[in-house]
């Protein structure tokens, strides 16, 4: 697993070129605000809010909705994007030590796998 120490989030698509997805996130909005600040606004066709973020190992992983309907307060299942399956890592790694210290559920992933 990739051990992320510091992150950056970032505020131009251009830095998330070339990345698709890689896994999934269930968890609220709210989580995702609290780790990344306010998401960027999408495209408002495909997606509504969208985060960009680059590890201090220089991995960018991109959470996103995807052809929701919903409002994304609503939403739970969220998309990562990035250019390999340590996005999945990453994103886990920071959830991970964020809420370390809880024992409740905050967070599912789901890593996409390729044959």
């Amino acid at each position: 697993m990739t051990t992320t120490k510091n992150y950056t989030v970032l505020d131009s698509i251009s830095e998330a070129n070339g990345t698709s997805l890689q896994g999934y996130i269930t968890c609220s909005y709210s989580l995702l605000v609290e780790l990344f600040g306010s998401p960027m606004e999408g495209d408002g066709y495909k997606t509504q809010a969208e985060w960009i973020v680059k590890t201090d190992d220089d991995i960018v992983f991109t959470v996103y909705d995807w052809k929701e309907s919903t409002d994304p307060l609503n939403i739970t299942e969220w998309h990562i994007g990035g250019n390999s399956g340590k996005a999945v890592e990453a994103v886990h790694d920071i959830v991970n030590r964020k809420y370390e210290e809880r024992t409740s559920y905050v967070a599912r992933f789901k890593r996409l796998q390729y044959f």
